[in-house]
Parts: structure tokens; sequence; C-alpha cells
């Protein structure tokens, strides 16, 4: 579901959302002293209203500077319109997701009955919406320029959850928004810390007027996550972990200053490529990524690779680097149906602690020599 393209930089008073983008505009929802603020999030911004919310998304596609997406949320049915802006009424009932992640933030809210609609069904693992789609009570909405817009229209959600990762302009995006469909557009991909991007739950909940809930939820991850950092932060042992697998010819390296980096980290691991400055994916050649890990003690996220088969399928000198010689291999694809999507990706969004959880055993097997894992699986 991440390779569609979404974008809202667009006019949109026709619909129930506001764009600010340049000062005069953000100006008039007037955010000061009653804004909430986020404890690890960067990607958007709650101000309370005396009805509702102010929500702001920052710079919600890759390389987007200086971009602000505000959307007005309102308990009061009796609105106007504010300098041409339109409301949207909450608690929302229905609405369609355009990504599974979509789908983990608002079962966490109790709320999966209000999903009418979903893109790419095959790549959901949540066995409830599965189920909803097998007995006809939601619909495929397609993907990105082949959305199917009779049934989305049909539907009459009150906003449709997008995410962006480029700045051309799509013509499905602009067709919703002629239509008088909402977009939201989620950027908790595009956060560098594991709970920042579970922190995006808050944002999800203002939609459903559930911000308390939320907010207790989140406390509690958080205090979850702690528990494990702090224990793993007393080993003055750190075995060395390399990552991901080669595809067509190039190894995508993920940067010192991203999510897989800080779970590294936090699980009392250490990364081989922490002086890679960036937040992104670099692509390198085998030869380079074998001098640097070749010696690793661990290798995990190994893309779609169920055995070490898969991995020599991919090139057969992966088999020289020492965690294939020493078995310690671990893939995150413990929930993955023979028909579905990764739950690693879906629900793992809000159960960072878990994943660190899984990480600190497999990183320090001696102490936790009978636990289970639960979003990985060791490879044979």
């Amino acid at each position: 579901m991440r390779s569609r393209k979404y974008l809202l930089l667009l006019a949109v008073a026709s619909i129930g959302i506001a764009v600010s983008c340049n000062k005069a505009s953000h100006r008039a929802f007037s955010p000061g002293t009653d804004t909430i603020e986020n404890r690890y999030a960067k990607g958007f911004r709650i101000i309370q209203t005396n009805d509702g919310y102010i929500a702001e998304v920052f710079n919600p596609w890759q390389d987007a500077k200086n971009i602000t997406m505000q959307y007005r949320l309102t308990r009061n049915r009796n609105s106007h319109d504010l300098d041409n802006r339109h409301y949207i009424m909450i608690p929302v009932k229905k609405i369609v997701c355009l990504s599974s992640t979509h789908i983990a933030f608002i079962n966490a809210l109790n709320e999966n009955d209000a999903i009418c609609g979903v893109s790419g069904i095959n790549n959901v693992y949540n066995t409830n919406i599965v189920e909803r789609w097998k007995q006809d009570s939601l619909f495929e909405a397609g993907y990105e320029n082949n959305l199917n817009y009779e049934k989305i229209i049909g539907a009459a959600p009150d906003v449709v959850f997008a995410y962006g990762i480029g700045s051309e302009i799509n013509g499905y995006v602009d067709k919703l928004q002629q239509l008088g469909i909402p977009v939201i557009l989620v950027g908790e991909y595009l956060e560098q810390h594991p709970l920042a991007r579970t922190e995006w739950l808050r944002f999800f909940a203002l939609f459903f007027d559930k911000l308390t809930l939320a907010d207790k939820i989140f406390s509690q991850t958080d205090s979850a996550y702690q528990y494990w950092k702090n224990k793993n932060s007393q080993y003055s042992y750190r075995p060395k972990v390399m990552t991901a697998l080669p595809w067509n010819g190039s190894w995508y390296i993920s940067g010192a200053n991203t999510y897989v980096a800080q779970l590294i980290a936090d699980a009392g691991g250490q990364y081989l490529w922490n002086d890679l400055n960036n937040n992104i994916s670099t692509p390198m050649d085998i030869e380079t990524v074998y001098k640097r890990c070749h010696d690793a003690d661990y290798w995990i996220n190994i893309g779609q690779a169920t055995s070490k088969a898969d991995i020599v399928h991919t090139d057969k000198r992966l088999s020289l680097f020492r965690p294939f010689q020493n078995g310690n291999l671990f893939n995150n694809i413990a929930r993955v149906p023979p028909k579905g999507g990764n739950d690693y990706w879906e629900s793992g969004t809000v159960l960072p602690h878990v994943i660190l959880a899984d990480l600190t055993k497999i990183f320090h097997p001696d102490d936790y020599p009978n636990d289970t894992l639960y979003f990985y699986r060791k490879l044979n």
C-alpha cells in the first residue's frame, strides 16, 4: 500500500478540511495556549478549541518542506464556515483507510466498525476487518488511479485517511476532493522514533473524540517501552546488528536516525551503520555491506525471506555473513497469514514495546532462555 502516492496541496474549500501553507491562513485558527503538546511526534499538532480541535499535519510526505495541513474538527453541527473553510463533524461514523497502519490505530481505539472501506484487503492482517470484507460489510476501495469511486461515493464516508510519499499531484485525490469527500493525510511513517509513530494514535483519536482514551493507551505504551529500554541500558555487551536484504543488486541501508536504528539501540544492540547520519535508506552494493557487516552477530528484518534458502536464493554470497553461518537470523514475519498482510507493519505500529521486547530477547538470549517471540521468527 505504500507504493501509492498521495498529495493534498490543493484548494479544499469544497470539502471538510482546511489546508494552510501560508501565515495568513495559519493565523485564522489562532493556535497558542490551547496547543496540546506531543511527547515524541513531530509530524502533527493538536490545538484544542471550544467545540473540538484543530489538527495540523506538517510536511506529510517525503522531502516536503514548509507544508502544513489543517483539519477543523467540531462537535457543533451549527458551526459556520471560517474563511471559506468547512468543518469535520466529530465523532466520525464512517471512514475509509488507504493504509493498513491506519487500521491498527483505529482498532486500538475500538472503532473498527467505523471502517467501511480499505485499500488492498490482501495486505490487511486484522482478522476482524478481513472477516467483515468476506461478509460484504466493508468494501475494497482500490488503489491509486484505480480507486472504486462508485463504492466510495455510495458509502459516503465522513473522511478518507490517506498518506503521501511524494509531491506529484494525483488525479484521484483531486477527484475525491471535487466529490466533496474529506481526505486526511497521515504521516506517521515519517517519524524516526518508534514511540513517535505510536503517538499518532492521538491524532486519529481526535476524529472519534477519544483523545482521553488515546492518551491513556499511549502513556501505558510509553511506560512499557521505557521499561525495556532502561533494562537494556545496563548491558555492557552490545551485539553487532545488520539489517535488510539486497534487492536487484542494491542493499538499502537505513541511516542512524531511523526507526529501526532506534529500536536496535534501545534493545541493547549495536547498529553497524551508526555513522550513517541520515534518516533515509541508502543503496549500497553487496561488497560494501560485506566489508562492514561480515562479522555481525545478528541479522534482522531480512526482507521477505522465510528461510536460509530464501536468503542464498537472493545471492549466494550472503551465506558468507557470520549471522548466516551461526544461525542468528531473525525476521519480522511471525505474524503473516497465508493470505494477508504482515502484522509487524500493522499492529506493530501501536505495539513498539512488544517489538522492543522481541529484539531484547533476540540480542540477549541467555537472559530469556524460555521466552517466546511475538513479531519475529528465527530462520532455519
